[in-house]
């Protein structure tokens, strides 16, 4: 029913999160969440970080200095989230071996 995508989808999606608000303070000329216009109707939205203090070309930062609190709050938010999830899940899916893990002795009939 559930697998382990969800769960180690959300980690890594938490993680990242905090790592590019952590990035954006190191690096905050070549770190953000860009906007870019090219030739013709390209355009493009992308989420980088780069060590150079110079900015991506045709491009400008849609969030700035926001990058910072949204990236902390929306990753610990999702890490605690994805944590419940998991919880919940090995709670419904496996409740027996839980129980037998915990040392209660199984109802015999």
């Amino acid at each position: 029913m559930f697998g382990a995508g969800p769960v180690s989808g959300g980690y890594g999606l938490s993680g990242g999160l905090v790592v590019i608000a952590v990035l954006k303070i190191a690096w905050p000329r070549g770190t953000g969440l860009w906007e870019s216009h090219g030739p013709g109707d390209h355009w493009g939205l992308s989420l980088s970080a780069s060590s150079g203090n110079t900015t991506p070309q045709n491009s400008h930062d849609v969030l700035g200095w926001w990058l910072v609190p949204i990236g902390l709050v929306l990753g610990t938010a999702l890490l605690y989230g994805t944590y419940r999830f998991g919880a919940w899940a090995m709670r419904l899916l496996w409740p027996r071996k839980l129980q037998y893990a915990a040392g209660e002795q199984r109802a015999e009939s």
